[in-house]
């Protein structure tokens, strides 16, 4: 009896251990800083050392702020990754966004957007021009178009406005 008991009380510590360590492994990624636009004009901003937001957890969501009506926000994502854009819209009619990226072969587009109401519309291209019909959140996926193309990795831009 005691010994079924040793060997259970090692399984127990044996187990607990492990879960420890690959739950501390799961929790390295690398933290990464929001590049402004001001950082953008004066060159502060370099890729090959500086990086967007990069969004290595779920659910990969993002929440811009937005000064003036407007917002921007540089983003990296991984192929087959989608990204949510969480925009808290009060007061506001329209809604006009572009994404935008230095590759030219980018495949990447806003699939959807879920309104407060959690109904969704789309999908749309690269840009949207969008009437809001109440006050509240509003997400945007933005994933690879997977009809026309292969899935993508690479930095990307996302510009809006509102307005009232």
């Amino acid at each position: 009896m005691k010994r079924n008991i040793g060997i259970y009380l090692a399984l127990v510590i044996l187990f607990s251990s492990c879960h420890f360590f690959s739950k501390n492994e799961k929790n390295t990624a690398r933290d990464y800083d929001y590049i402004n636009e001001q950082d953008l004009e004066d060159d502060i901003y370099d890729p090959e050392t500086d990086y967007p937001v990069d969004i290595p957890s779920i659910p990969e969501i993002v929440r811009p702020e937005i000064v003036d009506g407007k917002g921007s926000i540089d983003i990296y994502k991984y192929a087959g990754q989608e990204v949510r854009v969480e925009i808290e819209l009060f007061g506001y009619k329209t809604l006009t966004a572009q994404i935008t990226s230095e590759d030219p072969n980018a495949n990447i587009r806003i699939s959807q957007m879920i309104l407060p109401d959690q109904t969704t519309d789309g999908p749309f291209g690269r840009e949207i021009t969008y009437d809001l019909p109440r006050d509240g959140i509003y997400t945007l996926l933005i994933h690879e178009n997977m009809m026309a193309g292969d899935p993508w990795t690479g930095y990307f831009r996302l510009d809006f406005e509102v307005t009232k």
